[in-house]
């Protein structure tokens, strides 16, 4: 794919063609107005020539995690990648527009899983605990552990590109291939995104979920966009406007702090 990419813009460099590449592979799922504001507008015309030189048979848009050998969404994924790409590398202490494809957007929408079962909750924390990157009965939510997975190898890998300038073809196949970096998935994603530091971790979550339109506009904007689109207008309103909603969204982002810091432990 990336050859195609040197082929279609020659004098691209090769964060450009890593945009194309990971463009191509969310084109078919990630490509309305809302996901372009985040991963910017998708080349058409590489699409077609991708088209014209990959048989339909030989499009493959999921890959296999060594860890589990479950199959993971690679439209999720290079979503995440291709915002990263866009946006840059976010500051270690706060959400960043790039994150929208990656696991704030999922943090986003996992309210609508909140608002849906609110009534029968008993503890909202223990809820998002276990249902972010859940498996099993618990997986049946917008945050489910393939999603994350997605999410945090989208990270992982994105960071090869603009940190080291490494091609993303080089940084998939490495990634995919070593058992030191997919295995360490978690604590990596700690480590080079928040800066392996808990707070960061907590108040990037919170700057995702409680942003107001006068604190940060982008984001209070994307996640509106997010709950209407998937939840619908009435759920996003109540979700905004609840008077339980606040602490429901603390107890959220502690929850995916403490869920991501347990996953990383797991590792050691």
């Amino acid at each position: 794919m990336e050859d195609l990419a040197k082929e279609y813009k020659p004098l691209y460099l090769p964060l450009h063609r890593a945009h194309l590449v990971a463009d191509y592979f969310r084109h078919e799922v990630y490509s309305g107005y809302i996901w372009e504001s985040v991963a910017g507008k998708i080349d058409d015309n590489f699409v077609a020539l991708v088209h014209s030189k990959v048989p339909e048979n030989e499009r493959y848009f999921d890959y296999i995690d060594p860890s589990s050998d479950d199959t993971i969404g690679g439209a999720h994924c290079f979503a995440a990648i291709a915002g990263y790409l866009q946006h840059g590398l976010p500051d270690i202490n706060g959400a960043n527009l790039g994150d929208g494809c990656g696991w704030l957007g999922d943090l986003d929408t996992f309210l609508i899983d909140y608002w849906n079962k609110k009534d029968i909750i008993e503890s909202v924390y223990n809820f998002s605990y276990d249902w972010i990157g859940g498996t099993g009965e618990n997986a049946k939510s917008f945050f489910s552990r393939e999603d994350l997975i997605s999410d945090v190898d989208a990270w992982n890998m994105a960071y090869q590109v603009l940190k080291n300038e490494r091609s993303l073809a080089s940084a998939f196949t490495d990634y995919l291939g070593e058992p030191s970096l997919y295995g360490y998935r978690y604590t990596n994603f700690i480590a080079t995104r928040y800066g392996a530091t808990e707070d960061y971790m907590l108040e990037s979550a919170k700057e995702a979920l409680l942003s107001s339109a006068v604190e940060h506009p982008i984001i209070y904007g994307f996640r509106i966009g997010l709950l209407t689109l998937f939840g619908g207008s009435d759920a996003a309103l109540g979700i905004e406007q609840g008077e339980e909603s606040v602490e429901a969204k603390k107890d959220i982002c502690k929850a995916f702090k403490d869920k991501l810091l347990a996953l990383a432990k797991e590792e050691i």
